[in-house]
């Protein structure tokens, strides 16, 4: 007796082939931080080696993350101080994961977090998420079908956020922003919330995101806006030290020179949040509204009462 196989059998076969060749590896975008050197794993040490035969530098793997964070150097480092290991042990004592308990800071980042997305293309298949923190990028787009990276200075952050949103689609990489290991113009998004005051060099994060996006894709950063910053006395160390570890303020203009230098790289800008909003507790009443018509009464607030909270800048790598 002869079996003939179906039409729709045959589609289903099909279907799963297509699916396992376009499976994405880690090793399809990594590379070596100071080098830029392809890597393949070695299951026997259970790390990734660079691809050279001239001393060849190894990385760990620790729970499926592969960790790139190098403490020796010089961009860990600010006035001395190793903001590396200051962020491990905040991801340790501060749940990245957990709800804000104020229910105003609760909706004023669920906005933010709106805002992001609505910047976000739907044709964008690949999305880097630096600073992922508890991971909302990954939450968010994974259910979408797209393949999320989400990194982190913080190792902690890292393994806690694959465990919590396991999928062929989702990885995990440790490392410094100012020293990405991922291959050049990979990504069509790249994310960056509540990141870029934090970092030390400016002008080597912004050049770093770039390198690693794709002409055509986007860079979207978020930052407090115009941030009167605040210092008091470490117990600890006797320095005076930024409040929330936030060493820049920025406003719409304040990366005009950086970006001078890349012909390539178009900016927007725009502010959302308005404080006097959040002052009066206006959540209760605009939470409610759906995210295009809290835009236009946030913007209209900011208008009447100039006072935004956020800023978000949007670069397309042209």
């Amino acid at each position: 007796m002869q079996i003939q196989l179906t039409s729709p059998i045959i589609g289903f076969f099909r279907w799963r082939f297509f699916i396992l060749t376009k499976m994405l590896k880690i090793t399809d975008f990594v590379v070596s931080p100071q080098r830029h050197l392809g890597l393949n794993f070695d299951s026997g040490q259970d790390n990734l080696i660079e691809q050279t035969p001239d001393t060849p530098q190894s990385f760990r793997v620790v729970n499926n993350v592969p960790v790139f964070l190098d403490r020796s150097l010089n961009s860990d480092k600010h006035e001395g101080f190793d903001y590396a290991e200051h962020y491990e042990v905040d991801a340790v004592e501060f749940d990245y994961f957990g709800e804000y308990e104020d229910e105003a800071t609760q909706d004023e980042n669920r906005r933010l977090h709106e805002a992001i997305l609505k910047e976000t293309p739907q044709s964008a298949a690949r999305i880097l998420d630096v600073g992922c923190g508890g991971g909302w990028v990954a939450k968010s787009l994974l259910p979408l079908k797209r393949k999320v990276v989400s990194f982190d200075i913080a190792l902690s952050n890292c393994i806690k956020i694959l465990a919590r949103h396991p999928s062929p689609n989702h990885f995990a990489v440790n490392g410094d922003v100012l020293n990405l290991p991922f291959k050049e113009a990979f990504f069509d998004v790249v994310i960056s919330a509540e990141v870029i005051e934090h970092v030390t060099d400016t002008k080597a994060y912004i050049d770093n995101l770039l390198r690693v996006t794709k002409p055509g894709g986007k860079i979207i950063i978020s930052t407090p806006y115009n941030e009167k910053r605040q210092h008091s006395l470490c117990i600890h160390c006797n320095r005076m030290t930024p409040h929330n570890a936030h060493i820049h303020s920025f406003k719409e203009n304040s990366l005009d020179d950086i970006l001078a230098s890349h012909q390539e790289a178009q900016l927007k800008t725009r502010t959302l949040s308005n404080k006097a909003l959040l002052f009066l507790r206006g959540y209760r009443l605009l939470q409610h509204l759906p995210h295009g018509l809290w835009t236009f009464v946030d913007n209209l607030a900011n208008r009447v009462v100039p006072k935004p909270f956020r800023l978000i800048y949007i670069i397309t790598k042209a």
